[in-house]
């Protein structure tokens, strides 16, 4: 259901605001303008586009009514359109994205990975393992354990996929509005401009969508589930991403560097933070952890894994896609392909990009530990990874207040009332876990206090017995 939602989206949208744009100043403003350059190419990623979207939409329909309908009559047709709606948006990809057939073919070719998960699981592992989807595992051989933190990961995998899917069809830079001596109207300016750095973004990017459906395609079989291949692809997108924002999201080599640093120094900071800890509760607090449940635990990581991954979805776009759009020519002093607020307003626009990178490289880095059980255990319980959290959290908010408007006074004004929202949230969720410790002390005491008494009356009633027998 999540994956057809997904795809009905991605489809949706793309259909609407075509790669390469429309024309702006000709007579035929508002058509298209990849059909007048490249007619085949837009004709596939029409029909492709147009293919996934419907096929989405009947296995929405089919997963809403399939409780109503026959399960074995309606699996091949299901998963059929699954597997039709997701390899017509990756022909979509392929063809909407870059302007050559070379790159298209590399491409394409990203989506053999796609087709082996499909036959692992049918072939080699079978098909009785895959007959029902998330949510609707009852059967009692499934473990229950899996299903909750496999819907978590099918929530990143399909964020992930939605925001490079958007990123690959407008890529960073904008498009050309008219036609140069390099370049032709349609083509990404960042191409012409850049080609070493867009080609990076674009295979980062590519590779990145391509690994968030074999991770979709995989998350369906619990013999892939449980291997270790989930968290080397899972890996694989989340570093993808990072790469194809840190090559996207500014136009030199410096700034990239210090944008990657950024993840690098939140892992760092949470790997000492819990060495640190760790040998404090070694040398004092040696049975500590075995005071917190385990049901407590998993709770606080979907939390932040929940607002993690949408602190990254947000962050990802914007980074790619800044306020005030770019320069679409080279007239007036101005250079294409650049953001348009880095020229009017250069400390605003650096605010608002370090802030924006501060919070996207926090969520990735959160996202990555909390999917390591070694790590997200010990750093939930020494509150490294709620630090890392506020820390996005406020990087969200500031790149909001300063990217939302181009006036100083109307930024402070939702830097204070932000600022207000999120103490009040603080203040109330300190008194309730006082409130909590309270309850939680009252009933412990009752507890001892109750079995004092039936320690009590067990002791008297045998001084009686033991009387009344002599």
């Amino acid at each position: 259901m999540l994956i057809a939602i997904f795809v009905a989206t991605d489809a949706y949208v793309a259909g609407l605001n075509q790669p390469g744009g429309f024309w702006r100043s000709t007579e035929a403003a508002g058509d298209p303008v990849l059909p007048g350059l490249h007619p085949i190419r837009y004709k596939f990623f029409f029909f492709s586009n147009a293919i996934s979207f419907i096929a989405s939409l009947l296995a929405i329909t089919f997963n809403v009514y399939y409780e109503k309908l026959d399960l074995k009559r309606i699996k091949f047709p299901l998963y059929g359109l699954t597997v039709t709606a997701i390899l017509g948006l990756g022909g979509a990809y392929a063809a909407g994205s870059c302007r050559d057939s070379r790159h298209t073919g590399y491409v394409l070719g990203l989506i053999v990975p796609v087709l082996v998960c499909i036959f692992l699981q049918w072939f080699l592992v079978g098909s009785n393992a895959i007959s029902l989807p998330f949510g609707t595992r009852g059967s009692k051989q499934y473990n229950n354990d899996l299903d909750k933190p496999c819907e978590l990961i099918q929530l990143l995998a399909i964020l992930a996929a939605i925001v490079a899917y958007q990123a690959g069809i407008d890529p960073p830079g904008g498009v050309w509005a008219d036609n140069g001596a390099s370049h032709s109207v349609g083509d990404p300016i960042l191409l012409t401009t850049h080609p070493r750095r867009y080609k990076v973004f674009f295979y980062f990017n590519s590779v990145a969508f391509v690994a968030s459906l074999v991770i979709m395609v995989m998350l369906q079989n619990e013999f892939l589930v449980r291997s270790h291949v989930l968290e080397a692809a899972m890996i694989l997108d989340l570093f993808c991403l990072i790469g194809a924002y840190a090559v996207g999201s500014c136009r030199d080599t410096s700034t990239s560097i210090y944008t990657v640093a950024l993840a690098g120094g939140v892992l760092i900071y949470v790997v000492i933070h819990i060495l640190f800890s760790t040998l404090e509760k070694k040398s004092d607090k040696q049975g500590e952890e075995d005071k917190i449940k385990e049901h407590q635990l998993e709770k606080k990581r979907e939390l932040l894994l929940l607002v993690a991954i949408l602190a990254a979805t947000l962050t990802y776009q914007a980074g790619l896609t800044p306020p005030s759009g770019f320069w679409e020519n080279d007239e007036f002093g101005h250079r294409a392909g650049f953001p348009v607020l880095l020229d009017k307003f250069p400390i605003r626009y650096k605010a608002f990009f370090y802030c924006n990178a501060t919070s996207f490289m926090a969520s990735v880095a959160l996202i990555v530990l909390l999917l390591n059980r070694n790590l997200y255990g010990p750093g939930i319980k020494c509150y490294a990874l709620f630090v890392c959290m506020v820390a996005g959290m406020f990087g969200l908010i500031g790149a909001y207040a300063t990217g939302s408007s181009m006036h100083l006074r109307t930024s402070i004004v939702v830097l204070i009332l932000v600022t207000v929202v999120f103490a009040a949230v603080v203040y109330v969720a300190i008194i309730g876990r006082g409130q909590r410790a309270n309850i939680n002390q009252h009933q412990s005491k009752h507890t001892k206090s109750t079995n004092q008494q039936g320690r009590w009356h067990g002791g008297h009633t045998k001084t009686n017995t033991r009387s009344t027998g002599s």
